[in-house]
């Protein structure tokens, strides 16, 4: 049986996508990396309480994904941003530079619930700070890894058409103003995979991902360039960086 399925379309072409919590990917190494232990022993103590956590992740996350294609016009020619079915959405070169070459796009959201989050909360507040960040950091690199497992299945659909995928963005990164969440989201059916927006853009659940993936026959994932990106605090450079030590351990 697949661990990932697609369902019958929801409103308009809208499509929810089925990501069993077993197909996450999340390890004891990845988190270390992310912490920031990089090559260097993790303490064993945290090891086992990290260990801990990812066991509980099946149990814990109820994971909703999904996404609609939308098509861009001429005016993707520019580099300040594109255009989709009349919005326009202003992104900067570090985006537009690898969606240039894109017929449409799939704008996607996926979320793993709030349980997670609720976990973390709790155990900040009966002063258990470690587990408390652990749990919060887990929680996050599940996250990503569902955005992972639904842009490798957005992937293989459109290679049945004999079209490849960009690498995905998301509003908040490389420039792209987290307010135009409000413009992605408008194009998505209203609550779409349990998602809403606070009037500050931000989403809830806190552990979701929302963002856009180009679609063409000349396109294709390439390395993120964070190096020329000047958001220095950005927290995705960690989930890259112990993604890309991982690749690199198993190739």
């Amino acid at each position: 049986m697949r661990s990932i399925m697609s369902n019958a379309p929801v409103e308009a072409d809208a499509v929810t996508v089925d990501i069993a919590p077993s197909s996450f990917s999340v390890t004891r190494e990845k988190i270390a990396k992310i912490l920031g232990y990089g090559e260097t022993a993790l303490p064993e103590h945290f090891a086992e309480l990290i260990d801990a956590i990812v066991r509980k992740l099946p149990e814990k996350c109820s994971i909703s994904a999904g996404y609609r294609m939308v098509t861009i016009s001429d005016e993707m020619q520019r580099k300040d941003g594109l255009m989709a079915e009349e919005v326009f959405y202003t992104m900067q070169p570090i985006i537009t530079s690898q969606l240039r070459k894109a017929d449409k796009a799939a704008l996607f959201v996926c979320t793993i619930s709030s349980e997670m989050e609720e976990w973390a909360a709790q155990l900040f507040s009966n002063g258990d700070a470690v587990n408390g960040h652990f749990v919060d950091t887990i929680a996050s690199a599940a996250v990503e890894n569902a955005a992972d497992l639904l842009h490798t299945y957005i992937e293989a659909k459109v290679r049945e058409e004999g079209m490849g995928v960009t690498n995905r963005y998301s509003p908040g990164y490389c420039g792209w103003p987290v307010n135009e969440q409000q413009y992605l989201f408008g194009a998505l059916p209203k609550g779409f995979c349990g998602i809403s927006l606070t009037d500050t853009s931000l989403m809830v659940p806190k552990k979701s991902v929302s963002g856009i993936i180009g679609i063409g026959k000349n396109v294709m994932k390439e390395a993120y360039f964070c190096d020329r990106c000047g958001n220095t605090t950005c927290t995705y450079r960690a989930f890259l960086a112990a993604k890309n030590t991982r690749s690199k351990k198993n190739d």
